[in-house]
């Protein structure tokens, strides 16, 4: 990654008619906005948002809705790229872009296509990579086996199906007309490459369809004589829609193939320069949503920590700061955040590696102390300089590191991470076994069985009777759909967070009882209360729920 700060990933957040949008930006200069495909996020557009970048635009890509970290559209109904064309529109407005020039990949270049017909005044020029122009009996072949529904399955068989359906897509097209017919020329993506892939759709879920749906009853032959914007629809060679440019649909618009992403891309920036947007000023700031809570990033590019909240909000209370455990994300807390700030200021944040916070898989820290710091560091770059903390099970050991240091007044833990000296040694490998990507996709699998194993016993990997929990924890399919992503999302920070939580030894290094609290989650193996009575502290009940703890934690730090 390149140091030229011109060039780094810019990440943020805006609320466009009450939906949450995230996107990526590149630069300054002229403005693009670059629309991915599926299913897939804006992550894809790096390569060529850098590319522009150093060309001297400044290239805007957001995730179409349902899709990466943007919420759906608001229907109830079939959608089609006219609500996505709308969708991104309203994104554009909310930002303060004016006019722009406008680029889309595959499903992108259909929503692309469908805002320069409705809004030439705004798109000064139009770059397709792979426009479609379906004939009815390939559109109906397409619908009826290329989109079923996505949904987590108690035996992790849906993990299965994801990774062998994004295999087959770099071999068939469809990817379910397994034929030499539909054989495709292609190298079958590195399993990094595919397992991003997945990621995304993990992250969509079942609504990965809209978007693929909108592009497959999109008709060029509807959209195209409408064009008078500037135009070049290009593919690569090998690309399935290079072969439609033959079709009557394109016989008035300028289309090439191409044997290089090189050239290809090149002939987009040379058309970009051709024909200018208007150039980027400072982007309006993420609006606060119906809770008064926003969201973003804060610190260096590459490492950067996500967070939401309200710390903005006006109050006379210290801002609570909430720290999830190893392998998790400020999800954990999603329940009750914005029943929080309705009390006082509060900062979720997801540890370096975790969740939406930017991934650490080769310099992720390496134990409690170098996290703490790191946390530290983002609360004071976000202006807090004075803050209570509360965290769950490894959350809590770096909640006791900054009171300890004088970081923050006053914390507390949920559930203790005390680890027995004799398991220390091997607990890092043990308890988080390797996610990195493999051929099979069999690290999607293992994450989701880990994630089930973890409601049935403690330590998960301990399935005797001496370590059954009872009662277990939920085993809806859901539920432990959303842990297993979130432990795909950390990788090797998920290793690296484990270890540092068995080397940690809070009772030990135990803030004073004046300035530190514990609460025990019911039904949670880490609030054993032989456990906690080794940490000299006062101990609180919480309920397992976690849309249930805002009460006992608006009160962390506040004097009664």
């Amino acid at each position: 990654m390149t140091t030229n700060p011109e060039l780094s990933t810019h990440r943020a957040y805006a609320l466009v008619n009450g939906r949450k949008v995230h996107y990526r930006r590149w630069g300054n200069g002229p403005a693009i906005l670059a629309i991915h495909g599926s299913p897939q996020s804006s992550r894809t557009m790096e390569i060529l948002g850098q590319r522009l970048a150093k060309a001297g635009f400044g290239v805007i890509a957001p995730d179409t809705p349902g899709n990466g970290l943007s919420s759906p559209l608001n229907a109830t109904g079939p959608t089609s790229t006219i609500d996505y064309a709308q969708a991104l529109l309203d994104f554009a407005d909310e930002i303060g872009l004016g006019r722009f020039a406008i680029y889309g990949f595959h499903t992108g270049a259909t929503i692309a296509s469908t805002l320069a017909v409705r809004n030439p005044e705004r798109v000064t020029v139009l770059a397709c990579d792979g426009l479609p122009s379906w004939s009815n009996e390939e559109r109906q072949t397409i619908l009826q086996g290329y989109l079923p529904h996505f949904e987590a399955n108690w035996d992790a068989s849906h993990m299965c199906w994801l990774w062998a359906r994004l295999e087959e897509q770099t071999v068939f097209f469809p990817w379910q007309m397994t034929n030499d017919q539909h054989r495709m020329i292609y190298d079958v993506s590195p399993p990094p490459h595919i397992h991003a892939n997945a990621l995304d759709l993990l992250e969509s879920d079942d609504h990965y369809r809209n978007s693929y749906r909108a592009a497959f009853t999109f008709r060029a032959e509807d959209w195209l004589p409408l064009l008078v914007t500037p135009t070049l629809v290009a593919a690569m060679e090998l690309d399935p829609l290079a072969s439609h440019f033959q079709r009557p649909s394109f016989k008035d618009t300028s289309t090439q193939a191409f044997q290089t992403i090189e050239a290809m891309h090149q002939a987009f920036e040379t058309l970009f320069l051709q024909h200018p947007g208007d150039p980027i000023s400072d982007l309006a700031a993420c609006r606060p949503d119906e809770f008064n809570l926003t969201a973003g990033w804060v610190g260096e590019k590459g490492k950067a920590l996500a967070w939401a909240g309200n710390i903005m909000a006006s109050s006379q209370q210290r801002p609570l700061v909430l720290l999830h455990d190893a392998g998790g994300s400020m999800r954990c807390f999603q329940g009750c955040l914005s029943e929080i700030a309705k009390h006082r200021p509060v900062l979720a944040l997801d540890l370096p590696g975790h969740g939406s916070s930017d991934r650490r898989d080769d310099n992720a820290p390496a134990s409690v102390e170098d996290i703490g710091r790191e946390v530290g560091k983002a609360c004071r770059q976000l202006g807090l300089q004075a803050y209570d903390v509360a965290g769950l099970h490894l959350g809590g050991l770096i909640a006791s590191w900054l009171v300890n240091e004088g970081c923050a007044q006053a914390g507390a833990t949920l559930g203790a991470s005390l680890v027995d000296a004799s398991d220390r040694k091997d607990w890092s490998e043990t308890y988080a076994p390797s996610l990195e990507p493999v051929f099979d996709g069999a690290h999607l699998v293992r994450a989701y069985r880990i994630a089930r194993w973890e409601r049935l016993f403690f330590p998960w990997f301990k399935r005797d009777r001496n370590h059954t929990l009872k009662p277990s924890g939920s085993l809806e399919a859901n539920d432990i759909h959303l842990r297993s992503l979130d432990l795909l999302r950390a990788g090797n920070s998920w290793q690296q967070a484990v270890q540092a939580e068995a080397d940690y030894d809070l009772a030990k290094q135990c803030p004073p009882k004046e300035k530190f609290k514990a609460f025990a989650i019911d039904d949670d193996p880490r609030s054993d209360k032989t456990l906690l009575g080794q940490l000299s502290l006062k101990v609180e009940t919480l309920n397992e729920q976690a849309s249930s703890w805002a009460n006992s934690l608006k009160q962390v730090g506040i004097s009664k």
